[in-house]
């Protein structure tokens, strides 16, 4: 696992990763990951609720994720 994520080894089982074997841009690409799945879950959760959420807007303005990235959501959860 690779903080809570398995990962399979060549001998098809799955074994844990140690955090400090994890380098800085591992870390950090995986919280960044994180956080998008929680932006696109958000988003499925207000579209099938039929609400009118300005979360992404203000995710945008404190520039935790750039336009072209809240496009992207909003696109895969319309279609």
């Amino acid at each position: 696992m690779i903080l809570g994520i398995p990962v399979r080894s060549r001998r098809g089982g799955c074994q844990l990763l140690q955090p400090d074997l994890l380098t800085e841009d591992q870390i950090n690409e995986w919280h960044q990951l994180r956080k998008d799945n929680v932006l696109i879950a958000k988003a499925w959760r207000s579209h099938f609720n039929d609400r009118q959420d300005f979360f992404l807007d203000e995710a945008v303005d404190k520039k935790e994720i750039s336009i072209h990235k809240r496009d992207l959501i909003l696109l895969m959860v319309r279609q």
